[in-house]
């Protein structure tokens, strides 16, 4: 699976998620592209639903997403991607989530998502997938 170069930390509850701008991740010389970071929120909740999903024998995907940016992230920086579950339905999710700069704590971005759960017959490969992540 593709990463974008995306660190997730799946010991800790909330699954943060870490990405360094550098290389393709770059709109200009020093400035991150929207498309990285929004890669990056959608990566940080999109694996809150996941987990959530599987507690319920589900899988998740991205109905909606909407970014603000709130910062720009630079050439070198370290972002840091959090999220937390705003509502939770029968079959949709909501979840929200922020990008800080990790050395100076400046927010860069806050998200809004939409999730859909839905039955899969895979149950097993998602969860052998979501531990090799």
């Amino acid at each position: 699976m593709p990463s974008f170069g995306i660190k997730v930390d799946t010991s800790l509850e909330e699954f943060p998620c870490t990405m360094t701008i550098e290389g393709r991740k770059l709109s200009v010389p020093h400035l991150a592209h929207g498309g990285a970071i929004s890669a990056l929120m959608d990566t940080a909740m999109g694996m809150l639903a996941l987990k959530t999903s599987l507690e319920h024998n589900m899988a998740a995907s991205t109905v909606e997403l909407k970014v603000n940016f709130l910062s720009p992230a630079k050439r070198g920086e370290e972002i840091v991607a959090t999220s937390k579950m705003v509502s939770q339905g029968k079959s949709l999710l909501v979840i929200s989530g922020e990008a800080i700069e990790k050395e100076t704590q400046r927010k860069v971005a806050y998200a809004v998502g939409t999730f859909n759960m839905y039955e899969i017959n895979v149950h097993s490969e998602l969860q052998k997938n979501l531990k090799e992540f």
